[in-house]
Parts: structure tokens; sequence; C-alpha cells
């Protein structure tokens, strides 16, 4: 098909998108991109599966538009759409920051810009706030899990609280250089964590 069949093609295209038949006017414009690839509509192509929600295939054709001409600024607009769509405006950024180096005044842009920045801060304070309430290893492991070999002599207890009598007969165990078993060893750490997360909730 020739160049003129193209642009025939890509008229036809554009009164589909008018009417919001995205569907029409992808296969328009398919067709017209078989007769004569350009940036313009790989781009066009771009925005309606953008419509659609088609953001895989958006952001295929945006990447075909920007390869074809790399300043070619609506691709990277459709680039920077479908990612931010997608939940990804670290992607997106990266997009719409192209578009403000080719045309450093296009408000637009910059405000699309802006939307990025806040979502990828806002991101990264939802991250820091789930992390904050990530599970501790002693909130996960018990030592009861943990079996005492019966050859065991050093330091014990079972209660919830650690007792005098434990502590004076650790120390003991420490100055003859003797280890403590794990299951103790977890137990103390437990019981020291606890502590820190109260005097945390004081503070």
């Amino acid at each position: 098909m020739s160049s003129e069949e193209a642009e025939r093609l890509k008229t036809e295209a554009n009164k589909f998108f008018e009417q919001k038949k995205y569907k029409e006017a992808v296969a328009s414009y398919s067709q017209a991109i078989d007769a004569c690839p350009t940036a313009i509509l790989f781009s066009n192509r771009s925005f309606a599966h953008i419509k659609m929600e088609n953001f895989g295939s958006a952001i295929e054709d945006a990447n075909k538009a920007v390869s074809l001409d790399s300043n070619y600024i609506k691709g990277y607009y459709r680039l920077g759409a479908a990612y931010m769509a997608l939940g990804k405006p670290r992607d997106a950024l990266k997009n719409f920051r192209q578009v403000v180096k080719i045309v450093p005044n296009d408000r637009d842009a910059r405000t699309k810009l802006l939307e990025c920045e806040k979502q990828i801060k806002k991101m990264a304070f939802e991250e820091a706030i789930a992390s904050e309430h990530t599970k501790s290893v002693f909130e996960e492991v018990s030592y009861q899990d943990t079996q005492v070999d019966e050859s065991y002599t050093g330091p014990s207890y079972e209660g919830d609280k650690i007792s005098k009598e434990f502590a004076s007969h650790l120390v003991q165990h420490f100055k003859d250089q003797k280890n403590l078993h794990k299951r103790y060893v977890y137990r103390v750490l437990s019981e020291i964590y606890k502590l820190l997360l109260a005097v945390e909730t004081a503070l």
C-alpha cells in the first residue's frame, strides 16, 4: 500500500478515535502502520490502547514510536501515561523527564513530573511504614522448637521470666567460659527485645 493509503487509514482511525470506537481505531492504525510505519501512527495506536486499558500494548507501541523518532514527545507522553496507569511512577518519571528535556517549557509535562514525584514519595513512605510493622524474628520463631540435649548441664529455665537463680548460674557459666544452649540464648534475647519494645512504646 502507498503512503497515500496510509494517510487515508490514519484519517479513518482518527475519526474512530474521536467517536470513542477505540477497537476500530486500533484496527485502522494497524493497517496504516503496515502500509507506512511512522512514529505518529505508533503513538496514535498507543493512545487508543491506553483508552482500552491495554497498557502493555500501549507501552510496546510507544517504544516503537520513540525508536523511530527519539524527539517525538508524544511517544514519551504515552509511555509515561501507561506506566502511571500500571502503578509504576518511577518508569513514568523517566519518560516525562525526557519530554521536559526536549521541550523545557512544556507545563503539562512538568505537572506530570510533579505527580510522579509525589507518587514515588508516597510509595516510599508506605514501604517504610510497612517495614516498621514487619514481624520480628522473635515473634515468628518459637524457642520451644529447639530441643535441649540431655548432656547439657548449663543454666536453664522454663518460666515466663528470667529468674535470679538462672542469672546467677549464667554469670558463673560464662566465667567458666562455657556456652549457653541456643534455646536459652533465644529466650534471653527475646526478653531483651520485649523490654526494648516496652521502652520504645513508653517514649
